[in-house]
């Protein structure tokens, strides 16, 4: 997936408040649907205390209603699920990190809705 590996080095390599903290996808070999898991988590030091973080998801389909229109981020929102948890990075203070699973029929169809939340992290939590 050479687009979702160059918005992942961009993601990583940016002066953001946020990073990739691991990702997966497979293709489960009996049906060939495509599995994936995408995490991110904030970096230490960033200050998120203005951000409502039990409706991140929420700011994700905002931005992609705004990028992709309405009806492509209504049709996007049941093949995502979000989970978060609290969790200590490199020994720092308290943050917060995001598991998004996505199960789809084509591989193209992952590193598209992946790439979007890529590109929403990059716009959204951008540091100046």
């Amino acid at each position: 997936m050479p687009i979702l590996r160059k918005r992942i080095g961009l993601l990583n390599s940016d002066n953001n408040g946020v990073m990739t903290l691991g990702i997966l996808c497979e293709q489960d070999t009996r049906d060939s649907t495509w599995y994936s898991c995408f995490e991110f988590g904030f970096r230490p030091g960033y200050d998120y205390s203005s951000i409502n973080l039990t409706e991140i998801d929420s700011l994700f389909y905002n931005y992609v209603s705004s990028t992709q229109g309405d009806v492509f981020a209504r049709a996007l929102q049941p093949f995502l699920a979000w989970e978060g948890q609290s969790v200590t990075l490199y020994g720092n203070n308290l943050s917060h990190m995001y598991s998004v699973f996505l199960q789809a029929t084509e591989q193209d169809h992952v590193e598209q809705a992946l790439s979007h939340l890529i590109d929403w992290l990059r716009a959204d939590f951008a540091v100046s």
